[in-house]
């Protein structure tokens, strides 16, 4: 079901996957999902994991801001 959901998911528009926690499985195989597919090299799969420190999630924010995400910041602070 995983693989039938990223493919719906490409042919709905969206560009951007983000995977947030320990690893990158998920991260690894959307990647190979989108390649299969045309909005493979339109997309961007981002994976984080909270351990990395903030130095990361900031970088995550700025490429998700950098793709057209709305990135909240006021908590940030």
């Amino acid at each position: 079901e995983f693989v039938e959901l990223i493919r719906s998911m490409a042919r709905a528009g969206v560009r951007t996957f983000l995977e947030v926690g320990p690893g990158n499985v998920l991260s690894k195989l959307t990647d190979a999902i989108l390649t299969e597919t045309s909005a493979g090299a339109s997309a961007e799969v981002i994976s984080v994991d909270g351990k990395q420190g903030l130095l990361t999630l900031a970088q995550t924010l700025a490429r998700l801001a950098a793709r057209g995400v709305e990135v909240n910041l006021a908590a940030w602070e």
